[in-house]
């Protein structure tokens, strides 16, 4: 429905660029992703040793801010929900599983590094923990060279009508540091013109805000929508 086969007699994608997943997690030993995941080139494998002074200790396929260490594999969550467990093992695949390999599928992009952020896990953790962690990542993201950040999440603050200050100031970060935030518009059939959702309800202009068609192209009511604030739809059901 993307025209991808056309698109790819032009270009198939580049390794030099790299793709945070700021997600639940990422299974890096998939035989369809594990050649091109992304490897911290500065950091010594299990030596126990922050190498590159980051901050992080033996961070070389990313970070798990959950758990707080370097395994970013999503693992097995406390509500057993596979959805979540494998969610961010399922978007790296759309954004780069290896193409052309006569294995499983074929990402958008057949050649890219896939930097694994680890910050979602459980449907019960507080959602002022849940943004603290997904500021970390992004933050983390950017750092450790990152060109684009895929966010698959949102928040809606539409009863409060409050923004936390670190959000923004993440979101500012990224765009001062010429990194794309790719945003779900969100599932809850609103108008995120009149609300206040984030990351992809903001108007930062590195922001690129997606929402959802089917199969016949149509716009599906259950979903995220604004005439300003989403910028564009990509299949995303049935």
């Amino acid at each position: 429905d993307i025209s991808a086969e056309g698109a790819w007699d032009i270009e198939t994608g580049s390794d030099t660029v790299v793709v945070a997943i700021v997600d639940s997690g990422l299974d890096i030993n998939h035989p369809d992703l594990a050649g091109n995941i992304w490897i911290n080139q500065n950091e010594i494998p299990d030596n126990g040793i922050d190498d590159d002074g980051n901050g992080y200790i033996d961070d070389v396929y990313g970070w798990d801010f959950v758990d707080g260490d370097n395994d970013i594999d999503p693992g097995q969550t406390s509500s057993g929900d596979a959805a979540r467990e494998f969610h961010g093992t399922h978007v790296a695949g759309i954004v780069g599983a290896v193409g052309n390999d006569g294995i499983g599928m074929s990402g958008v992009a057949w050649d890219v590094q896939l930097m694994g952020v680890r910050f979602y896990a459980r449907t019960d953790d507080p959602q002022d923990l849940l943004i603290e962690r997904a500021v970390n990542a992004i933050r983390y993201a950017v750092d450790n060279g990152a060109d684009i950040i895929n966010a698959s999440f949102g928040y809606d603050f539409h009863y409060s009508f409050y923004l936390p200050s670190e959000v923004t100031d993440a979101l500012d970060y990224a765009e001062q540091n010429g990194v794309l935030v790719v945003c779900a518009a969100g599932n809850d059939a609103m108008n995120i013109d009149d609300t206040v959702f984030a990351p992809g309800g903001l108007s930062n202009d590195n922001i690129l805000t997606v929402t959802s068609t089917d199969r016949n192209d149509e716009f599906i009511s259950a979903f995220n929508y604004g005439p300003t604030k989403v910028d564009v739809a990509a299949p995303g059901y049935s």
